[in-house]
């Protein structure tokens, strides 16, 4: 039995749209012999809107490695410290910065509007909530909406000793920071999974890891953007590759 490992948007999920069902129906059926694993930049709670309900008891990896989930029960969920979320929400308001803040089902946006606020809102509206509830729930996953912070966030982190993880997405222009410096492929690993048996699919920097891991690895874009893949597809032809996929799924259980 192998390990499927796939990332979302980019790579399964096209323009933040449900998996579509050519592809879906491809990842049932490799599910119904090998194990099927999501792993995202997203909450659990915004991956769950874009996978169909069959696939839902899948192990889902969020906030780039920040939580897990399983059968409708959240194995773990990291959270910043009080005082430092409080101090980079500070920081973000005083610089104008816009953000969404996520704990493990609630968010809250920041008065800063951004277009990308009303996509989140039409996946999990219930879960709103005042930013102060949200950070007395914990925080998970502060998501940057703005690419061109990078520099003056990263100086603020480093001029106070925060130790955190940045994930940066450049085809969106966001960047999310995470409380510690895990990632997908070190929170899969912690669980369990053996990347002797995993056929890793991703298309972004945070995917890397978990594609250096892998067993096979496949990569959804150019490979002047990541060099080290074994196969390179794009994701308009993911369908017709998953239907081939069985042959190296065999030479994985050889």
């Amino acid at each position: 039995m192998a390990v499927y490992v796939f990332d979302l948007d980019g790579t399964i999920v096209h323009n933040g749209m449900p998996i579509n069902e050519g592809i879906y129906k491809e990842i049932l059926r490799i599910s119904e012999s090998n194990e099927v694993i999501f792993a995202s930049a997203r909450p659990v709670r915004d991956m769950l809107p874009l996978i169909p309900a069959l696939l839902q008891d899948c192990l889902m990896i969020g906030c780039n490695g920040g939580m897990a989930w399983q059968k409708d029960s959240m194995i773990f969920c990291n959270f910043f410290k009080k005082e430092i979320a409080h101090e980079i929400i500070s920081f973000l308001r005083k610089e104008y910065i816009p953000y969404i803040l996520d704990s493990t089902w609630q968010y809250s946006f920041s008065n800063i509007p951004h277009s990308f606020h009303n996509y989140v809102k039409s996946l999990s509206d219930d879960f709103e909530d005042s930013e102060e509830n949200v950070i007395n729930s914990g925080i998970s996953k502060i998501l940057i909406l703005d690419g061109s912070s990078t520099s003056k966030v990263n100086a603020f982190l480093s001029k106070n000793g925060y130790k955190l993880h940045i994930n940066y997405h450049k085809k969106d222009n966001f960047y999310d920071i995470t409380p510690q410096l895990d990632n997908k492929h070190q929170s899969l690993k912690k669980l369990g999974v053996n990347f002797s048996e995993v056929i890793a699919f991703g298309n972004d920097a945070n995917d890397f890891d978990t594609l250096n891991n892998a067993n096979v690895s496949v990569f959804l874009g150019d490979p002047q953007e990541y060099a080290a893949a074994d196969y390179y597809c794009e994701i308009e032809y993911i369908q017709s590759f998953l239907k081939e996929i069985s042959n190296i799924s065999k030479s994985i259980e050889s």
